[in-house]
């Protein structure tokens, strides 16, 4: 379990030093423009999933570390 937390730590680090964070702001952002002019909710939800996991990948710390004797 410790090794799986430790590559998911290791892939949003990854992730936030990579172009994909760009690719991620950008999509938040359209998925932001998107909001304010579709309210048709089945597309409004998938836009907020969207946002959501923009939002979770460039915000989440990347710098936590586990010990491995943990």
């Amino acid at each position: 379990m410790i090794v799986l937390r430790q590559a998911v730590w290791a892939g949003i680090a990854a992730l936030q030093r990579s172009a994909f964070a760009a690719v991620w702001a950008v999509l938040y952002f359209v998925a932001q423009f998107l909001m304010a002019f579709l309210n048709i909710d089945p597309v409004q939800y998938f836009i907020y999933a969207i946002a959501l996991a923009a939002a979770v990948l460039l915000w989440i710390p990347a710098t936590r570390v586990y010990s491995r004797g943990s």
